[in-house]
């Protein structure tokens, strides 16, 4: 078994090596080196215990005839015909032994040919995980409309949040979170559910009027005003309230 376990672990090795080089993924070429190294060693191990075993039965065998002989003396001797043998075998010693006890040799073809298999099987793998990428960033790609900027009763409101640049930074998270498919009660500080899919966003330095499509995932900003500028969001409020069919209204003095 040690002389197994030593060729075992630099089969390991070897293959781990060689598909690191060919692969560049350290996770897979472990999996493909441990995978080849149990094929690999399965046939020897095979072997060696179908030899132990009749090493075993041979000389459990011998004892039990030598204990007969023991208090069978008078027995009459085989002839030399090979009578009294099993088989009638001549004791020809180990040729007469059974081949299938001799470990089995690989040949080059057959070594070759599991190879090719474990790298079509590395090959497959690498396509599932490619795939499997490419669809979360699909799904993670969520379209994120602005209406806002062709709202003319929100036009100088707009242009005052475009001049901070803190405002924009606020904007710009908060475009990004909702194209991820981030649930708008999540985003920014105490966002309120205004009702008929509409979400009040508090950012630092600006307040954002959201509406969602909850069939599809994808969001339209309808409002962006600057928090500092209280003009601003008295008329953010007023516009909200009138155009947004929602079910809370924003209070003009407390946002």
């Amino acid at each position: 078994m040690r002389r197994f376990s030593l060729i075992g672990i630099l089969t390991f090795l070897g293959l781990f090596v060689y598909f690191y080089k060919t692969s560049g993924k350290f996770r897979k070429s472990i999996i493909a080196a441990l995978l080849a190294a149990l094929v690999f060693s399965s046939v020897p191990l095979e072997s060696e215990a179908k030899g132990t075993d009749a090493f075993t039965t041979q000389q459990q065998t011998t004892r039990i005839e030598r204990n007969r002989g023991l208090f069978s003396r008078g027995a009459r001797k085989p002839n030399n015909n090979g009578q009294g043998k099993p088989n009638g075998s001549d004791g020809g010693g180990d040729d007469d032994k059974d081949m299938s006890q001799y470990p089995k040799v690989e040949s080059v073809q057959e070594t070759e040919s599991r190879l090719d298999d474990i790298d079509k099987s590395i090959a497959r793998m690498e396509e599932s995980s490619d795939s499997e990428e490419e669809e979360c960033e699909a799904t993670e790609q969520l379209q994120v409309e602005e209406s806002y900027k062709s709202n003319s009763d929100l036009k100088k409101v707009t242009k005052n949040a475009h001049k901070s640049k803190r405002a924009v930074k606020n904007l710009e998270d908060v475009k990004q979170k909702l194209s991820e498919g981030a649930d708008p009660m999540k985003i920014g500080r105490k966002p309120t559910n205004l009702g008929n899919d509409f979400y009040y966003i508090r950012k630092s330095d600006a307040r954002i009027i959201v509406k969602l499509d909850q069939t599809t995932g994808n969001s339209d900003i309808v409002a962006v005003a600057l928090r500092s500028n209280t003009k601003n969001m008295e008329t953010f409020a007023t516009v909200v309230n009138s155009q947004c069919d929602t079910k809370i209204k924003i209070n003009p003095k407390a946002y």
